[in-house]
């Protein structure tokens, strides 16, 4: 779970910045550029289709398990990822699908869940403001160690 959980955060950042664009595609341009070939399509088309799959990779293969079938593929499309012609409303509806299962499959994967940051050693992202120190009820001080634990 942990590891789905890990690819949709990957994959958010990219589907929220390319919303708008792909959006505002034609249906016309936007279901050809998968006839070209990779070095045609438009940049911006291909981060998004890298995006896709990978969330809805994680999606799919956790509910189902099993191989994902074109159809299943496109329906989750459609459910959590902008296409061409969805307005300001439908993208915000989309975007809360995402967090749901997002939210959803990092609160199922439980202590097991890492961050990207984590996952990839960026331990200088840590929650601001920490204190420097903490004392517990026996009197014990415990000092703010710099990959945000506490000895």
């Amino acid at each position: 779970m942990a590891t789905y959980a890990a690819r949709m955060e990957q994959a958010q950042p990219t589907l929220k910045n390319l919303e708008n664009t792909i959006a505002n595609t034609s249906s016309f341009a936007f279901n050809n550029y998968e006839k070209l070939p990779a070095e045609l399509q438009p940049i911006a088309y291909r981060q998004f289709m890298q995006a896709a799959r990978n969330f809805i990779n994680a999606v799919l293969r956790r509910e189902s398990g099993a191989v994902i079938s074109p159809t299943e593929f496109a329906e989750a499309r459609k459910q959590y990822l902008p296409q061409p012609g969805d307005n300001a409303d439908i993208l915000a509806q989309k975007e809360a699908n995402r967090n749901i299962v997002y939210n959803s499959f990092k609160k199922g994967a439980g202590s097991a869940y890492q961050s990207l940051d984590e996952l990839l050693g960026n331990t200088a992202v840590l929650p601001q403001n920490l204190p420097q120190t903490m004392t517990l009820p026996n009197g014990a001080v415990l000092t703010l160690q710099p990959d945000g634990t506490y000895e």
